[in-house]
């Protein structure tokens, strides 16, 4: 037997012979799979972007409360006063003339319930007049008094009735009291009828008060006029602020919350860069720390250990 044919002899020509007599355990396929992973990474993705939006919607929702805490402010508004009166007096002989409305203060009354009602309860007190003239000596007008509560208003009311209606009370004015009454269709209603006295000056005008109740507010309609239509005017007119009472719920509210524009809008801003940073920071923070870890598994990759020493291979 030559050399070569001695070497083939020599060498193991079967698995059993390789390694010993043992068969060799047969080695698992490194199998990927692909889109296992993918949709691994795609529930990983949609589940961090679901709590950044989480995150997100937690820093709005807190930034709304806390700005309905700190933004607005309320004041008082007194033309919301004009709500306790009719535009318009309804009445022909003031159609056509331009009517003066404005706030009252409380110590122009002599009342003393409205005006410890204005010291105590300010937003919740007020007083307008609105008067429509005709000529010097025919006018209409009405004058509300808006109280904080019913006890309030009651109290005004007996006020109005025994101070400004009463016997004497236009005695100044060569007017005597000559009846009282009521308006049709308004319940706890009061009129008073004044005519010039046997002393008054040619042409002194009639008056005709009617007062009325709703709720928190008492209302005292006026008409002043020379012709017999005096009385007629000053009912019409208190049934028109009547129904305007009753549209109200004898009530108005006086406070107004108002939200500066500037403010709000700085508010809104800061709240979404805000909501942002929160969302975004963690997802932010994971990319550097990946990018971290592959500059790392790239720098070991280059790196050979020689008998103990650490080689770095250079890119060339």
């Amino acid at each position: 037997m030559d050399e070569d044919e001695a070497a083939v002899a020599s060498e193991p020509n079967t698995d059993a012979q390789r390694t010993n007599g043992e068969p060799e355990p047969e080695r698992e396929a490194d199998v990927t799979e692909p889109a296992v992973e993918a949709g691994r990474g795609s529930t990983g993705r949609r589940r961090h972007a679901g709590a950044a939006v989480g995150r997100a919607v937690v820093i709005l929702v807190v930034a709304a409360v806390v700005y309905e805490l700190v933004i607005p402010y309320t004041h008082i508004d007194g033309t919301r006063l004009a709500r306790l009166v009719p535009n318009t007096p309804g009445l022909a002989a003031f159609a056509k003339t331009t009517p003066q409305a404005v706030e009252k203060n409380d110590s122009q009354t002599g009342l003393a319930a409205v005006t410890s009602a204005a010291k105590t309860s300010p937003s919740r007190t007020g007083i307008y007049s609105i008067v429509w003239n005709a000529s010097q000596t025919s006018a209409a007008g009405i004058i509300a008094f808006l109280l904080p509560d019913v006890a309030s208003a009651r109290a005004a009311l007996l006020q109005l009735r025994s101070q400004k209606m009463g016997i004497t009370t236009y005695a100044a004015d060569s007017l005597d009291r000559k009846s009282t009454g009521s308006v049709a269709g308004i319940p706890g209603s009061y009129t008073v009828t004044y005519e010039p006295s046997a002393q008054a000056p040619k042409g002194t005008p009639s008056l005709e008060v009617a007062e009325l109740f709703y709720g928190r507010i008492v209302s005292v309609s006026e008409a002043v006029g020379t012709t017999p239509s005096v009385s007629t005017d000053a009912a019409s007119l208190a049934a028109r602020e009547y129904a305007v009472l009753e549209r109200q719920g004898g009530q108005v509210g006086l406070t107004v919350q108002e939200y500066p524009a500037g403010l709000t809008a700085a508010w809104a801003a800061g709240a979404v860069v805000l909501a942002a940073a929160v969302a975004l920071w963690p997802v932010l923070r994971r990319r550097r720390a990946e990018k971290r870890r592959l500059a790392y598994e790239a720098e070991m990759a280059n790196r050979v250990i020689v008998k103990g020493q650490i080689i770095t291979k250079r890119r060339l």
